[in-house]
């Protein structure tokens, strides 16, 4: 198990991930159990080499993998304000999932 660092660059006119050189962006080879640590910036590409920008982000939404396919088995956990929760199954009701969250 390791921890894998992902830059994701989001080309602002394209609206698309691109490498920090706005390249193609390619995800790297990763295995069970790796842990994803992402970070998102912002490039501009309007004439000449991508620009970095700062914005602010109001909300974000992110999948990986088939979006609209359910899981069929499994579990995961959220980390919430720098804290996991417990293992929360694929099939957890809403009860269970604030539960899980610690409002429940």
């Amino acid at each position: 198990m390791s921890d894998i660092a992902l830059p994701l660059f989001l080309e602002t006119i394209s609206q698309t991930l691109v490498g920090a050189d706005g390249s193609d962006f390619l995800l790297p080879d990763a295995k069970l159990s790796d842990t994803w640590v992402c970070a998102l910036r912002f490039l501009e590409t309007t004439t000449g080499d991508p620009v970095e920008k700062q914005l602010n982000v109001v909300g974000i939404r992110a999948a990986i993998g088939p979006v609209l396919a359910p899981p069929t088995s499994g579990k995961f956990k959220l980390n919430v304000v720098g804290s996991n929760t417990a293992a929360i199954s694929y099939g957890a009701t809403a009860e269970e999932m604030l539960t899980a969250l610690g409002v429940g």
